[in-house]
C-alpha cells in the first residue's frame, strides 16, 4: 500500500510539474508554432517576436509578427504587425459559443 501511495504521488508530481512547465513556455511554444507552420503554410518566412497567454484573464498577444513575401517583390514583408490583442470572456470558453471582449490590432504595416 505504501509504495502504490508513493507512484501515484510520484505521478501526480511528474504531472504537475509537466503542467507548469508547459505553461511557463507557453510564449515560446507560440513563437515556435506560428513561425513553423506559418512559414509551412505560407511559403515565406514567418517571424514573430514574442507571445503572451494569460490563462486565467483571457488575455492572449502576439507581437512583432512579420509575414515575408514571395521572390519578385520590392519590400522584403508582405505585412506586419506591431502587435495583435485579443480578450475572451473566460466564462463562455467551454460554451458552444466563445465570447470576444476585444482585439486589438497595433501598427499594422501592409506592403
Amino acid at each position: 500500500m505504501k509504495k502504490l501511495l508513493i507512484v501515484l504521488a510520484s505521478i501526480v508530481i511528474v504531472i504537475a510539474v509537466a503542467v507548469w512547465l508547459f505553461f511557463a513556455n507557453i510564449g515560446d511554444i507560440i513563437v515556435a508554432i506560428v513561425e513553423k507552420v506559418g512559414s509551412d503554410v505560407t511559403k515565406v518566412e514567418v517571424e514573430l517576436d514574442s507571445a503572451d497567454v494569460e490563462t486565467t484573464s483571457g488575455k492572449a498577444s502576439l507581437s512583432g509578427l512579420s509575414v515575408g513575401n514571395p521572390g519578385g517583390f520590392k519590400t522584403d514583408s508582405a505585412f506586419e504587425l506591431g502587435k495583435i490583442a485579443v480578450t475572451l470572456d473566460t466564462n463562455t470558453l467551454t460554451k458552444d459559443v466563445i465570447v470576444v471582449k476585444e482585439v486589438v490590432i497595433d501598427k499594422p504595416h501592409v506592403t
